[in-house]
């Protein structure tokens, strides 16, 4: 989407020129963070794997609580972009509340234990 706007965009605007303008903006906007979700995903899914399943559901439900204050806080100070970006920021800082929450799990599943 990030390569061919013109023609994801040209699909649902009927050759509205200015709309394509804003729609690409708004695209690129959004998509800036957007393989992030996968990473956050994937730690949702190692969370359960290994039988922690609140901190899964805790990343899950972050995710959705940490949209809502840039969804209603951003459109007031940068408008149309502030919407665009709610949902990309909130993946930003819930990627850096979960990478150290990742990190300690996997240091500490590497350590070898002592068997008696």
């Amino acid at each position: 989407m990030n390569f061919f706007p013109d023609f994801f965009i040209g699909l649902f605007s009927q050759a509205d020129i200015e709309l394509a303008i804003e729609t690409q903006q708004g695209l690129r906007l959004h998509l800036f963070a957007l393989c992030l979700d996968g990473f956050l995903f994937i730690a949702t899914v190692y969370f359960m794997s290994v039988n922690q399943g609140a901190k899964a559901l805790s990343i899950s439900i972050g995710n959705i609580v940490l949209q809502l204050p840039f969804l209603y806080l951003l459109p007031q100070w940068l408008g149309i972009d502030g919407v665009w970006l709610s949902l990309p920021l909130s993946n930003v800082l819930l990627t850096l509340i979960v990478v150290p929450m990742l990190w300690r799990d996997l240091q500490k599943m590497s350590k070898p234990t002592l068997q008696n």
